[in-house]
């Protein structure tokens, strides 16, 4: 049986070397669990932890597990001075205390070598955790400023690209405002000429009453003349025909304020012509009467459709889009090609109206062509569409051999035009050979 006083001894000595054994199997148990969570992360096993949350939680286990050593060292120094001043006043023998003062010194230099290597360890966990801090701080900050040099980049262009666009707007209005002034003026001006014109015509038609009366009542003159009354009754009747037609061509054009020729010089043209043929001279002889009155009517008038769409137009080729024929006696105009094939020798009236729709980028030019027997062509008629106008038109008469081909052509080059149903392509025969 052992004294008591040196169970009592021995037994404190173990109950705080069993505190200092459970201390360190936590410490143990928890350097375990951080570095089974690195190893993991490590071998891409699973992506609980960023790197950000890992780095942390390995500085701060790292230095709990510092703290705590340094707490278990302190716990034992406070604890051994209290254990000898025990020991000196409870054991009698000296030989039992000089041992344990010996054994308690030897482990006062192990644990303060511990303690020292933990402070190393400690400091230069420490240094590392400031330098990363550094880094991290210096990374975001770099980062920030780039994500706003970015997005200042961005607003700078967006805002580049609505101000491109609000100018274009701007200059386009502005375009638009000076054509519905220009239009306003051309639509007055016109309607001026139209008046006139109607006026004109208004005489024209009454001349030809007074001279249709006095063929009427020529019977009693000598036979000789009778031909050349018959001859002039037919040109009074055709000149006639052409003023209804033209009267109504310029009552449509007048409702689409659209009327873009000289009309004042060609009915004055109208007229001096129609007087050359009451005073030509009275030794031309023209057909037989009966047979002039009996002849069938030659052309056609060709317009662009109500349901037609935006096409190209191409240098030197030839337009089909007058597809809707309101005329086409002898049914010598081809809608699929645009030629319309004289059938016969004599003087025709060749007519050519443009209604466009679309904003015009550029100026235009049409002409009216002829492709005689032997395949050269001429350009008999020729209207300049400039980007401000928006309706051209041209009327021409000319001699015409059987088989020769009229058509229109466009002279320049554009993207996406589209014409009116108001667009039409006519040829009349006005006297025969």
């Amino acid at each position: 049986m052992r004294p008591a006083r040196q169970l009592k001894v021995i037994t404190s000595q173990l109950e705080v070397l069993e505190e200092m054994k459970n201390e360190f199997e936590n410490l143990l148990a928890n350097i375990n669990y951080i570095l089974q969570k690195g190893f993991i992360w490590i071998d891409d096993e699973s992506n609980e932890l960023s790197f950000m949350e890992l780095n942390q939680l390995l500085a701060n286990g790292t230095s709990e597990c510092l703290g705590k050593c340094i707490i278990i060292a302190n716990g034992s120094e406070e604890s051994s001075p209290q254990n000898l001043r025990k020991q000196t006043e409870r054991e009698e023998v000296v030989l039992l205390s000089a041992s344990c003062s010996s054994s308690h010194i030897k482990d006062d230099k192990d644990l303060q070598k511990i303690k020292e290597d933990i402070s190393e360890i400690e400091k230069s966990h420490l240094k590392k955790y400031k330098l990363i801090n550094q880094k991290l701080a210096s990374l975001e900050k770099q980062t920030t400023e780039t994500i706003l040099k970015d997005i200042d980049t961005r607003n700078n262009l967006k805002f580049e690209e609505i101000m491109k666009e609000l100018q274009s707007a701007s200059d386009f209005m502005s375009h638009l405002q000076s054509q519905n002034e220009i239009l306003a003026n051309s639509v007055k001006e016109k309607t001026v000429e139209i008046n006139d014109m109607r006026q004109t015509l208004n005489e024209i038609k009454a001349q030809s009453v007074t001279n249709s009366s006095n063929l009427n009542s020529a019977d009693t003159q000598p036979y000789e003349y009778s031909e050349k009354l018959s001859d002039n009754s037919n040109m009074i009747q055709s000149l006639q025909s052409q003023s209804d037609s033209i009267s109504t061509k310029m009552n449509a054009m007048e409702s689409n304020n659209c009327y873009n020729i000289t009309t004042d010089t060609k009915i004055d043209a109208l007229q001096t012509k129609f007087y050359d043929y009451k005073s030509e001279p009275e030794e031309t002889l023209s057909k037989d009467d009966d047979s002039s009155l009996d002849d069938e009517a030659v052309g056609f008038d060709a317009r662009v459709p109500l349901d037609s769409s935006r096409f190209d137009l191409v240098e030197d080729e030839i337009l089909t889009c007058f597809t809707s024929v309101t005329e086409d006696v002898l049914e010598n105009f081809d809608t699929e090609t645009g030629i319309f094939n004289i059938p016969c020798d004599g003087l025709y009236l060749c007519g050519l109206f443009i209604d466009i729709i679309t904003f015009v980028q550029h100026d235009l030019e049409f002409g009216i062509y002829v492709r005689e027997s032997d395949g050269s062509e001429i350009v008999v008629g020729h209207c300049h569409c400039k980007q401000r106008d928006s309706t051209v038109s041209e009327i021409v008469i000319r001699q015409l051999k059987e088989n020769d081909k009229v058509f229109v052509k466009s002279c320049k080059n554009h993207k996406k035009i589209q014409f009116s149903n108001f667009s039409h392509f006519l040829c009349a025969l006005i006297k025969d050979q």
